[in-house]
């Protein structure tokens, strides 16, 4: 390295932090997916801890002293699509919920093979491609859902939207530096044929 011109130590430095982005991203979007399909015990409680208030309460509701009546069904309703009642829904979570996990394991594996310099070009270019595949399903996924939240949909799930969020902009962040290694290699490979 001590021979190396500053345009090849800009591309050596760069492609270092490259491994590590892909392998730093890898394992924040496994954290994502995990947690989304296990941390159901961060979903808040229906009812507020000391006051007992119910979360789809209004202000009026709670002057008024209001009580919220209780359902038409005496029992739990069934989900007709999976035949699953909505207790069970909640006791398991999607399995959706691990995309981003899988996503973030295949760029952590790219990341690891991208150590090599024989097949680095290979391993980065194949994580790109992972990320913009994750950032483009995060916005298809996430956008509808958003409106949903946004709209106060009954089938709405904030969390479910806050994890595909958060997918996107990991995707989309290192896509982005990806691009820049891209570009800053191929110039410095066209520096040093001139």
């Amino acid at each position: 390295m001590v021979g190396l011109s500053i345009e090849h130590r800009f591309i050596y430095f760069r492609g270092k932090i490259m491994n590590q982005a892909a392998i730093l991203s890898g394992v924040i979007l496994m954290m994502i997916g995990l947690i989304g399909y296990f941390g159901h015990w961060i979903e808040p409680s229906a009812t507020d801890a000391g006051n007992d208030i119910a979360v789809g309460d209004t202000a009026e509701s709670r002057d008024n002293n209001a009580v919220a009546e209780p359902s038409a069904t005496t029992g739990p309703e069934i989900d007709g699509q999976l035949g699953r009642t909505d207790e069970d829904a909640a006791k398991s979570p999607s399995p959706t919920a691990l995309i981003p996990a899988f996503i973030g394991l295949i760029m952590l594996l790219c990341g690891l093979v991208s150590t090599n310099e024989r097949s680095k070009k290979h391993a980065m270019h194949i994580a790109a491609g992972v990320a913009l595949l994750g950032g483009i399903a995060g916005l298809v996924l996430g956008i509808p859902r958003l409106i949903h939240v946004v709209n106060q949909a009954p089938e709405a799930n904030p969390r479910a939207v806050i994890f595909i969020w958060l997918m996107t902009l990991v995707c989309f962040g290192f896509l982005y530096l990806a691009i820049k290694s891209f570009i800053a290699a191929r110039r410095g490979r066209e520096a040093s044929k001139a």
